[in-house]
């Protein structure tokens, strides 16, 4: 891989928040993290044991385990998971977790502040290397008060990780996001690169590549990445993700390799879709519910070969152009 890419760097997975399944006596009781009965708090789809965030043993463990597995891997980097709010999700655990200072369910503004102590804890230990996460979710989880988003990690990271850009792996293949809420995750990863920042994008398509058909698939696979070109100030990173098995996760499809040259505006609305232009294409997206028609000025080729002065777009629907 570095034979064919000097410039690559290697993320190495670490769970920056849950003990896996696997280690349930790996650490002292007190580092769990406890519901209101005094019972571990575990991951309803994992297994895995939340720890107590407020415990600086824990933030200590997390980095130095970092360090240790960069040494034994050759890796350059480590990706923690599981930073930001979604522990706290209604469904995410099996019970909630209980903050020890308080003695109450942990606040989103208290996990995001331990979640910082672990960041900082393992950048320490690796200071000259980037940090990444998991965690930053959405746009609308993006855009939340101060206090209650994961923007404020940034401190700490270099890249966060959106993991339902667009949409969750159970979203009903027909389900779109209204307007406003689509433009929240276009504008989210505007903001992160205005931050200097790098955002990882993916949309799975995982608990519904079994029942839906090609055309509905390319649909979404369109929509996301002229949605992410949008906003991609061209320093973040698109996946589109067709189901939950290692072709599906590596999948290399000839669309995520067009070439549209740089940008030379910011996307605006216009004659009812966004738009971008770059140097050598455009970027076209109709996250209403009306049809629309409008002219190129031009003359370009859409993603499946075909050259068009015109396009039409319906509802949900996206498309990428290049100039022939």
């Amino acid at each position: 891989m570095r034979a064919a890419n000097p410039n690559l760097r290697l993320f190495l997975y670490m769970n920056g928040v849950y003990a896996q399944a696997s280690e349930a006596a790996r650490y002292p009781e007190s580092w769990y993290a406890h519901d209101a009965n005094g019972a571990r708090v575990k991951s309803r789809s994992f297994g895995n044991y939340m720890m107590d965030m407020s415990n600086p043993q824990w933030w200590a463990d997390r980095a130095s385990t970092c360090k240790a597995l960069l040494a034994d891997s050759g890796f350059d980097d480590c990706y923690l998971d599981m930073l930001g709010t979604a522990p706290l999700a209604p469904n995410y655990n099996a019970s909630k977790p209980i903050d020890p200072r308080t003695g109450k369910v942990w606040t989103y503004a208290d996990l995001l502040a331990a979640d910082l102590e672990v960041a900082k804890a393992v950048r320490s230990a690796d200071p000259a290397g980037l940090l990444a996460s998991n965690g930053l979710v959405n746009g609308q989880r993006y855009f939340k008060p101060v206090g209650e988003s994961p923007a404020v990690l940034f401190e700490q990271l270099d890249a966060v990780h959106s993991e339902i850009f667009l949409r969750d792996k159970n979203t009903p293949i027909g389900t779109f996001k209204a307007e406003s809420a689509w433009k929240r995750d276009v504008d989210m990863l505007v903001d992160i690169g205005a931050r200097g920042k790098v955002a990882w994008t993916t949309t799975k398509m995982w608990n519904v590549s079994a029942t839906a058909t090609q055309a509905q698939i390319d649909q979404w696979h369109k929509y996301a990445l002229a949605s992410f070109l949008l906003g991609t100030n061209g320093h973040s990173y698109f996946n589109f993700s067709t189901a939950n098995t290692v072709a599906g996760i590596f999948v290399d499809h000839p669309w995520d390799r067009v070439q549209v040259g740089d940008p030379v505006n910011r996307y605006a609305k216009v004659g009812g879709v966004y738009r971008r232009d770059f140097s050598a294409g455009i970027a076209l997206v109709n996250p209403t519910t009306a049809s629309v028609t409008l002219s190129l000025g031009g003359t370009y080729r859409d993603l499946s070969g075909v050259e068009r002065t015109s396009i039409t777009l319906t509802p949900n629907t996206g498309e990428v152009l290049t100039r022939p």
